[in-house]
């Protein structure tokens, strides 16, 4: 009988642990929900197929640290390959597994005779809000910054090297200008944007989430497509001075002169305080635009 009652005991005070066990990770891991981890590295290239699927476990974590691209069908990666080297402990998401045939044309294959690809880290407002996509061509425009010169270098000083035009000291009381923008090249290709890539002709597009491209445009890089001058030229020039704005295929090049002094500096007429501009599109507004509307030119009254 004592037996008995220590072995009914003791099966009570395990189920008492086990309820306080599981209450305490619950506490700790609030609303828990299922996600497939990477449990060892996979090489890049390597085919997802049932036997290797052995590296990928469910496992639970709290539904606020749950990417919003988690994979939730594992039959989803049948037939692709790793995309990149794929390290263990991480929440698989799509796109870490590609069609074979994308995974096997690199960057490289995809650039055209006589380019080549540069990074330049362009994120947020300078990239269009981030709403920029692999194989959109852009305008960029720089911000002139004054030259810096070294005291002991022989180099002129700033004050005798010439300044860009619009680069000169305006008072920001008087004038809403701090700097004269100007375009740096016009037309220029986006081969790539994170890891998301321009495709091929004849590749199959597949749509991304937005919370997915917004990360990639956020946390990567905008790999343009250009001749190696222009890299070059690129290069030299301080990325955070630069500002992107989307065109259409049918963008008709011509040369957009520099802002002249005297159309920032103090005192001067802004486009919504001119009878000639007033707003972006002409004095007749955007739906002039839409309908090839062209404006009569404006005479001011003198009397």
């Amino acid at each position: 009988m004592v037996l008995i009652t220590a072995i009914a005991m003791g099966a009570l005070a395990a189920f008492v642990l086990r309820n306080y066990i599981n209450d305490q990770e619950q506490k700790a891991n609030p609303n828990p929900v299922e996600v497939y981890v990477i449990t060892r590295d996979i090489a890049r290239g390597e085919a997802f197929t049932a036997a290797n699927s052995a590296g990928i476990k469910k496992q639970t974590m709290p539904v606020k640290y749950r990417p919003a691209t988690f994979v939730t069908d594992l039959k989803s990666l049948e037939g692709k390959v790793a995309a990149t080297k794929l390290a263990a402990n991480q929440v698989l998401v799509d796109g870490m597994f590609v069609n074979s045939a994308l995974e096997a044309t690199g960057l490289k294959q995809r650039l055209r005779d006589g380019m080549v690809a540069i990074a330049m880290p362009i994120e947020g407002v300078r990239a269009v809000g981030g709403l920029l996509q692999p194989g959109d061509t852009v305008n960029i425009m720089v911000t002139p910054k004054p030259i810096e010169v070294a005291a002991s270098s022989s180099a002129p000083t700033p004050a005798a090297a010439p300044k860009p035009a619009g680069a000169s000291a305006v008072d920001p009381e008087l004038s809403p200008y701090i700097v004269g923008a100007r375009y740096l090249y016009q037309q220029v290709r986006i081969l790539s944007i994170g890891s998301s890539v321009a495709p091929n002709a004849g590749e199959v597009v597949v749509a991304s989430t937005a919370s997915s491209a917004t990360l990639a445009t956020i946390g990567g890089s905008i790999v343009f497509e250009v001749p190696a001058d222009s890299a070059q030229l690129l290069a030299s020039i301080d990325p955070t001075s630069l500002y992107l704005t989307l065109i259409k295929d049918n963008w008709i090049l011509k040369p957009v002169p520099a802002l002249t002094p005297e159309a920032i500096k103090n005192g001067a007429k802004l486009p919504g305080e001119d009878p000639s501009k007033l707003t972006p599109y002409g004095p007749l507004g955007y739906a002039s635009v839409a309908s090839g509307v062209t404006a009569a030119p404006i005479t001011t009254r003198t009397n």
